[in-house]
């Protein structure tokens, strides 16, 4: 695997060929430290970007306690990361792994956004939050959302402490287009433990479009406290739009 320190940039957005593959690692890449940029790779499929390898890998890119500042993707059709074909596609674990940004990736998918590029079976996840801290998944500027298709979960927020991570402006379970279906099972996922979550926000671009599987959103077991969940679009879904349980309180819809 890839090990980084700070104020690195891995891969690039700009001259073709720049960006990295790396695939069949276990995982592809670990750590980033701080301030590192990470944009235009491939990881967990073959030099396409159409093929996985090493699908039993765990994760592709995973920042743990200490990474901080890290954006991983762009706003730039470049400096998108293809990032499919194992487990977990990006996880970001530990209570000081914070401040960090996943932004404008096609995650789950192909390099085109038109095909799945992995599994949907209920544990493979695109982007993990285990215990972490502020960090960003998309946002409300132009380009930062992600694309997030063909998996289990699309999202995962889970274990005490893992507060205050905004989900906005990504697009889940359509493809690139937004003219055919990549459905999760899960759309966005909100385990045990977690407070003062914010999924959309109030203007259009801040909201989360959710197409497709038996959850949109769901939000369930003690401790999720103060979430914020508004200006979402959530559709043809085959189960709940908003599924919530287990003594979730507090909540705002």
């Amino acid at each position: 695997p890839l090990h980084t320190s700070s104020w690195f940039t891995v891969g690039g957005g700009v001259e073709p060929g720049e960006g990295n593959l790396l695939s069949a690692n276990d995982p592809n890449m670990q750590g980033a430290g701080q301030y590192t940029r990470i944009i235009g790779n491939i990881f967990g499929l073959d030099i396409t970007g159409t093929k996985p390898i090493g699908g039993d890998q765990w994760v592709n890119l995973e920042l743990v306690n200490g990474d901080m500042n890290v954006t991983v993707g762009g706003t730039t059709f470049a400096e998108r990361n293809i990032i499919g074909g194992t487990t977990i596609g990006v996880e970001m674990r530990g209570s000081l792994t914070c401040q960090n940004a996943v932004i404008g990736n096609y995650i789950g998918t192909d390099a085109t956004g038109n095909f799945a590029s992995g599994s949907s079976s209920d544990w493979v996840i695109g982007v993990a939050v285990e215990s972490a801290n502020f960090n960003r998944i998309g946002g409300q500027a132009a380009g930062e959302g992600n694309l997030i298709g063909g998996l289990g979960k699309g999202i995962s927020l889970y274990g005490y402490g893992d507060d205050d991570n905004p989900i906005m402006g990504n697009r889940l379970g359509v493809n690139a287009s937004g003219t055919g279906l990549l459905p999760n099972r899960t759309g966005i996922e909100c385990a045990s433990g977690l407070h003062r979550g914010v999924i959309g926000g109030w203007t259009a671009a801040e909201g989360n479009l959710i197409v497709g599987g038996t959850n949109a959103i769901r939000a369930s077991e003690l401790g999720i406290i103060n979430f914020y969940i508004a200006g979402n679009t959530i559709r043809r879904g085959d189960g709940n739009g908003i599924y919530m349980a287990r003594r979730a309180s507090g909540n705002f819809i």
